[in-house]
């Protein structure tokens, strides 16, 4: 008998890789030979990825989500995830991870109702750009034009900020402005579709917003 998988039980991993200049190319081949390695884990569900802005954000975002805590967790200790992780962060220069937490669906807790369905892995990945592309852009601009600090130093102190504005800032406050929409029914096709087109806009208002700000 098959045993269901309800939305308290599932767990999301959110990561962003901002990928070496050049290594583009060798970086998408990863993920291509990532998505046959995660394929064949235990409990894994699918994979969701943000592709960088042209002139814009320059982060490749992925949404992972297994059927557990137990089996995401198994699954980032095994040694094949471990290598392939190792391969991609050799071709990053920054990487952000947020974890997520059992009932929680990562960074996304949306109350106790269990009535309500899970957001889509497209939802989650929509709110993630748009809590990631302005505390990227601001923590990148301000490190790396307006603070002359060692590389290795700037990294961390960069990676430090981003994780936190991300995780408690910028992402939170994005999921309570669209609360509703992240819990609409998938036939709820008007509201799934003006949603998404709000924040598509409100990327590309940032985007436009932040052209504009001077670099050296």
């Amino acid at each position: 008998m098959s045993q269901s998988v309800t939305r308290s039980d599932r767990a999301t991993l959110v990561i962003a890789h901002r990928v070496n200049a050049g290594e583009e190319s060798q970086y998408e081949d990863w993920l291509n030979r990532m998505a046959v390695c995660e394929a064949q884990a235990p409990g894994f569900i699918g994979r969701e990825v943000i592709f960088p802005i042209a002139d814009g954000q320059d982060w490749y975002t992925s949404v992972i989500k297994f059927d557990s805590p137990e089996t995401l967790a198994a699954w980032t200790v095994s040694p094949n995830c471990r290598q392939m992780v190792a391969e991609a962060e050799s071709m990053s220069a920054q990487v952000l991870r947020s974890g997520a937490q059992p009932q929680s669906d990562g960074l996304f807790l949306l109350g106790s109702d269990e009535q309500a369905p899970e957001p889509a892995t497209w939802k989650v990945a929509l709110i993630v750009l748009i809590g990631l592309y302005p505390s990227i852009f601001a923590i990148s601009w301000l490190f790396t034009f307006r603070i002359e600090v060692p590389f290795a130093l700037r990294l961390l102190i960069g990676n430090i900020l981003a994780v936190s504005v991300v995780s408690f800032v910028t992402t939170p406050i994005a999921r309570r402005i669209f609360r509703n929409w992240l819990r609409a029914r998938r036939d709820a096709v008007v509201t799934n579709v003006v949603g998404a087109l709000v924040i598509g806009l409100s990327v590309l208002c940032m985007l436009g917003v932040f052209l504009l700000v001077p670099s050296p």
